[in-house]
């Protein structure tokens, strides 16, 4: 479990950096030269269409919600991976002490990052929207 922990701390810390490197560019884009524009207003593009047909908005706070919409969702899906993985891993030890503690342990972080995910999300738009007012954490 060791290199998992420092697999997710590298990109955890490469997602970090490449938020806090791409933020300074982010700029409007105009209608005209992007093809894929699902929403342009007096010749600025105020949302995208990607290849996924998912509408990502160019303004810095638009764009902040959609990436923590995504980076949610891919988080939840390997969180279910893991639930259903140690599931199998518990009905496959056949009765062997250390792989079912094994799958447990693997239940138990699946379970409590799942649970730490959605608390997060929780308080993180209660305080945005609530006590700071942002209206991208509104949704």
């Amino acid at each position: 479990m060791g290199t998992y922990k420092k697999l997710f701390a590298y990109i955890f810390s490469f997602v970090l950096l490449f938020v806090q490197l791409l933020f300074p560019f982010v700029r409007p884009v105009f209608a005209a030269s992007l093809p894929g524009c699902a929403d342009s207003q007096n010749g600025v593009c105020n949302k995208v269409t990607t290849g996924l047909n998912i509408d990502i908005s160019t303004s810095v706070g638009g764009f902040t919600g959609s990436l923590f919409q995504l980076l949610l969702s891919i988080a939840g899906g390997i969180a279910i991976i893991l639930i259903i993985f140690s599931g199998y891993n518990m009905m496959m030890s056949q009765g062997n002490p250390e792989k079912v503690k094994g799958a447990q342990e693997t239940l138990t972080a699946a379970i409590v990052g799942l649970l730490f995910m959605i608390f997060s999300t929780t308080i993180l738009q209660i305080t945005g929207f609530n006590i700071l007012h942002i209206p991208q954490f509104g949704k």
